[in-house]
């Protein structure tokens, strides 16, 4: 098939418009089935709501991506579809039975060890090469594969903690495959790209639901949370797997391109390690909920809008990847390492201020 820039760019619109319709039709009839069944998640001293809300939206999530899927792989390469079905499956009934009845987290860190395995163990998504990144190029794949699962399972959990918020964690999904579409158009994989623009429309349709009154609202729950946690994180396999960091290295060389990639999942990846790092240090559980999240703090402190503390959050998150480019465009590795622990140390630093503040009040 011949694939003439008018072909792809109608392709790629109709596929934002795929995910954007579905999302926009299909949760207003989770909202009606939940409430008629009363499948509503419930309220703690930690939630952000004072009454129930339907949260079974990540259902609309896994249809769009099994339709975005079927659609792409019959348009461009099934090879990437089949790698991709089989953990975007068991992560989203995984999320499904926790929503509806509970599910124990050693049970979910299984489901989840087991579709990090079925992805990884596709060469698409296989990392041999780490291009330079760290001094470390080839790596043995004894080494890899459990590296490799214990970052699909961190990052999995880290993107569910986020969804803490209204409209966290669904502009920081915009955010997120926003990026990685622009990379996918760059380097001209258009199935991947067409996914990635499925989300994104069906996330901001997801979002005018998720910011509306209590009687239209609702959330990803756990069966959101994960499957688009899982998603994202193995677009990163798949980005740092395939030789795309040769075909970037007009924007940083090869071996900085990890720290742009960290930059994007900055906002999930930074929250998860500060907040277990800081209760290990406090010597609690990192398990243990609390309100020390990025975006408890910046509600608790400022005293923003859900929707003022999301917007912010994700515009510094679009800073923050832009700045990385840069200073990773200029610079060697070393002084691109150096420079991004010291943005993180800042922001650290300035959060841990605010928690101190909030304390004394």
């Amino acid at each position: 098939m011949l694939l003439t820039n008018e072909f792809i760019l109608f392709f790629t619109i109709l596929f934002f418009l795929l995910g954007f319709s579905l999302s926009y039709l299909i949760l207003p009839v989770i909202i009606n089935v939940v409430k008629s069944l009363e499948l509503f998640e419930k309220v703690s001293d930690r939630s952000s709501h004072n009454c129930p809300v339907p949260s079974f939206g990540g259902v609309a999530f896994f249809i769009i991506i099994l339709l975005a899927l079927g659609f792409s792989g019959e348009i461009y390469d099934r090879t990437q579809v089949l790698a991709l079905l089989p953990g975007v499956l068991i992560v989203f009934f995984t999320g499904l039975k926790d929503d509806l009845t509970g599910t124990k987290p050693s049970t979910k860190i299984v489901m989840q060890l087991l579709a990090g395995a079925s992805l990884v163990a596709y060469p698409q998504f296989n990392i041999s090469d780490l291009n330079g990144f760290l001094g470390i190029h080839q790596i043995s794949e004894w080494l890899m594969f459990p590296l490799s699962l214990l970052v699909i399972i961190f990052f999995i959990n880290a993107y569910n903690l986020i969804d803490g918020i209204d409209g966290y964690a669904g502009l920081i999904g915009v955010v997120i495959f926003s990026f990685y579409a622009f990379i996918f158009g760059f380097v001209s994989d258009w199935l991947m790209l067409s996914i990635c623009v499925a989300m994104i429309g069906g996330l901001i349709a997801f979002l005018r639901f998720n910011f509306s009154s209590y009687g239209k609202k609702i959330f990803l729950g756990d069966t959101g949370s994960l499957l688009l946690g899982f998603v994202i994180i193995a677009f990163v396999f798949y980005i740092t797997s395939k030789d795309y960091a040769h075909q970037l290295t007009f924007f940083v060389p090869e071996q900085n391109l990890p720290y742009v990639l960290l930059a994007i999942l900055f906002v999930p990846t930074f929250d998860a390690l500060r907040v277990f790092i800081t209760r290990l240090i406090n010597h609690k559980s990192p398990f243990k909920a609390d309100r020390t999240h990025m975006h408890h703090i910046i509600l608790d402190k400022f005293e923003w809008t859900h929707k003022k503390t999301t917007f912010v959050i994700a515009i510094v998150n679009v800073i923050l990847v832009a700045l990385v480019t840069i200073i990773c465009h200029y610079n060697t590795q070393l002084i691109s390492a150096s420079l991004f622990v010291l943005i993180t140390v800042f922001v650290t630093m300035f959060l841990n201020r605010q928690v101190k503040k909030i304390s004394k009040r």
